[in-house]
């Protein structure tokens, strides 16, 4: 699947496979929609510095929050929320909410560029289910993307 800008999920086939098929036909229309625009180059892709601890309480809220369907359009680029419609809510909790709380939750890295910076985590979930979950916040503190894979 192509890159988009919002939300993206790209799960492990074999072990979520329903989850695949339910997201792939519902993020779609959204990868379609994207910005066809490119993105000002990144800058370096790991960051030196630790981590600011809202970051982490921010990206945990967000992954519950996605689980749970209580999503917060305040916190949320226009455009996202736009593409983000109730039904995908629904759509993204009913699924990512099977997984249930992640039982690991470690920052990777984090990537900027001059509009926006995206924190990287990897999630693990007791059954053994390793994703990346990421968070792209622009420089208004609005989220821009929300980004789920294996990994």
């Amino acid at each position: 699947m192509p890159a988009a800008r919002g939300v993206t999920f790209r799960p492990n086939a074999a072990p979520c496979a329903a989850l695949v098929l339910g997201l792939a036909l519902i993020l779609a229309a959204a990868a379609q929609a994207q910005d066809a625009s490119p993105s000002p180059a990144p800058s370096a892709s790991a960051s030196a510095q630790p981590l600011d601890p809202a970051v982490l309480k921010r990206a945990k809220d967000w992954f519950h929050r996605v689980q749970t369907g209580t999503i917060d359009r305040t916190q949320l680029s226009d455009d996202l929320s736009a593409r983000l419609g109730p039904d995908n809510v629904a759509a993204l909790a009913k699924q990512t909410g099977d997984l249930g709380d992640p039982t690991t939750f470690a920052f990777a890295r984090e990537i900027q560029t001059d509009v926006e910076t995206t924190y990287i985590f990897r999630l693990t979930f007791a059954s053994g289910q390793a994703l990346s979950w990421a968070l792209t916040i622009d420089t208004t503190g609005k989220i821009t993307k929300l980004t789920l894979r294996p990994g």
